[in-house]
């Protein structure tokens, strides 16, 4: 499941009318859009239905779910990212506000860049965690430490990627970024 389809996303992922609205029904449920924008690597949104906006509009609590699933819940507390962090391009559901796609900026610089993750409002670990097993199904998840009350989190390595799901603060968030490849070493 390494992730080279995450580099036609932000040519895959544009707004259009018409025609692509009849294409994006069913798009705004979370775990659809995630697995059709950050797995599937395409999707048709309809202008009527998304929008674009800036990281730094997302709500805070957003933005902090966003960081531990991009950390792997290895900061604690949990921190949003900062704005240059995340080049990512992010999208945002009408008129409601309360779902973001960010999409990855494939060799953009910021720690977010690699990062495509689906982040809404309120508590729906239950089907976000069903949504990642069902991906990487017979895969073990990584150890989690431990967190702060009322935070949920589950993560696994799968096929070179990172796939999380996890709830905070009446926010739920689905995300894969691909790992780094490891580091090659040079003889002196």
């Amino acid at each position: 499941m390494r992730a080279p389809h995450l580099v036609l996303l932000p040519l895959a992922l544009l707004c259009g009318a018409g025609a692509a609205h009849a294409q994006s029904a069913g798009l705004e449920d979370p775990v659809t859009l995630f697995n059709t924008a950050c797995i599937g690597g395409q999707a048709r949104l309809s202008r009527t239905k998304f929008d674009d906006v800036a990281y730094a509009v997302m709500p805070r609590a957003a933005r902090t779910l966003f960081g531990l699933a991009l950390d792997g819940a290895k900061a604690t507390p949990p921190v949003a990212p900062g704005d240059l962090d995340v080049p990512n391009r992010v999208m945002v559901t009408l008129p409601e506000r309360d779902l973001y796609l960010l999409l990855p900026a494939t060799g953009a610089p910021g720690r977010a860049a690699e990062a495509c993750s689906v982040v809404w409002q309120g508590n729906h670990q239950a089907d976000a965690q069903a949504a990642v097993e069902a991906l990487v199904s017979g895969t073990k998840p990584v150890a989690t430490p431990a967190l702060p009350a009322g935070t949920r989190f589950v993560s696994y390595r799968h096929s070179g990627s990172v796939l999380t799901a996890a709830e905070l603060d009446q926010w739920t968030v689905l995300s894969i970024v691909s790992e780094p490849a490891p580091k090659e070493r040079t003889t002196p």
